[in-house]
């Protein structure tokens, strides 16, 4: 079972990363860093084996083109140090924290939009601290019981307020 949420979380980094890059090059989105270094990040996002495959991967200039490489250089020496126990927590994940660290989950993408339209950061501070306080919960929930939080694994597109699953009626 390990190795099967194993192999879904690489799945959801690439495509998290492919996602990124396409919106990238369409330019849908402000460019803020550059797609050797968001490469760099996903690697590190999924542990130890891909940081060592970035280690590798900095050596071969025939292979990458040289922004990548560069970013993978930084593989080299600029990770910060982390202890074997939790190598060993962040390995084990659940469907919706891969899109939390990479980025692509509702508690981003709300924040994203409150930093990026003008004028509305200092009207949605409420809601800012409300969406990092569930990322909060979120974050303990799933190292406490390896598994997403009910509101998350249960949710349904339709589903009222009021807690009911399935769909809304009109």
């Amino acid at each position: 079972m390990l190795d099967l949420v194993r192999v879904v979380r690489i799945g959801f980094a690439v495509r998290g990363y492919l996602l990124w890059l396409l919106v990238r090059r369409l330019h849908l989105w402000p460019a803020t860093i550059s797609p050797g270094r968001k490469a760099c990040q996903v690697l590190q996002g999924l542990g130890t084996t891909f940081i060592k495959l970035g280690q590798s991967l900095s050596l071969r200039r025939d292979l990458l083109p040289d922004e990548y490489v560069s970013a993978f250089q930084t593989l080299q020496d600029q990770v910060a140090p982390f202890s074997a126990a939790a190598a060993a927590d962040r390995e084990i994940t659940t469907p919706f924290d891969m899109a939390v660290l990479n980025d692509i989950d509702r508690f981003h993408l709300v924040k994203d939009i409150v930093d990026r339209v003008p004028g509305l950061d200092s009207r949605a501070a409420y809601l800012t601290q409300v969406i990092r306080d569930k990322w909060i919960d979120h974050q303990r929930y799933i190292r406490q019981y390896g598994e997403d939080m009910p509101e998350i694994r249960d949710w349904k597109w339709g589903a009222r307020e009021t807690g009911k699953k399935g769909p809304a009626r009109q």
